[in-house]
């Protein structure tokens, strides 16, 4: 027998456009599908926009995933709140959360996430994240511009 990847027994992750604004610059990162920051950003921390992509293999839905996440954030994550609202035609639950400042981290910063689940096959899902984060000082102009972004996502399945 043949593994072959990509193929519809092992598919690849879906392909994804998103929109940041003009003048940001792209940032190449080991954890990331893609990820963009504003170089005009406050003092003290990079504004910046991350895009993830992983598989869930089960019978996990999309709350469990988003609760997994918000677990795996540990310590110092303070949800503000959460809902639900479509992106790309897919349900996604959007999340805002405040970080405050440690020892390790002197800036507390807010992040804003939109989590949604891309089906493969059955029981296997790619989990699509975005993330968006900035000094939490600055959380008033940047929430604006993290759901624009959000919201021009597309997901080529």
């Amino acid at each position: 027998m043949d593994l072959i990847y990509p193929s519809t027994d092992f598919p690849p992750p879906p392909a994804i456009r998103l929109s940041v604004p003009d003048g940001w610059v792209r940032v190449d990162t080991a954890e990331a599908l893609m990820a963009a920051a504003d170089p005009t950003s406050p003092p003290g921390f990079a504004s910046n926009l991350i895009v993830t992509v992983g598989r869930i293999v089960g019978d996990d839905d999309l709350d469990a995933v988003v609760r997994r996440q918000q677990q795996a954030a540990g310590g110092g994550a303070q949800v503000e709140r959460q809902d639900r609202e479509p992106i790309g035609g897919h349900d996604a639950v959007w999340s805002a959360t405040s970080y405050a400042s440690t020892a390790d981290r002197p800036v507390a910063f807010f992040q804003a996430q939109a989590t949604l689940l891309v089906q493969r096959r059955e029981r296997v899902a790619d989990v699509v994240t975005l993330i968006g984060s900035c000094a939490a000082a600055a959380s008033a102009h940047y929430a604006p511009i993290f759901r624009d972004a959000f919201l021009s996502l597309v997901v080529d399945e």
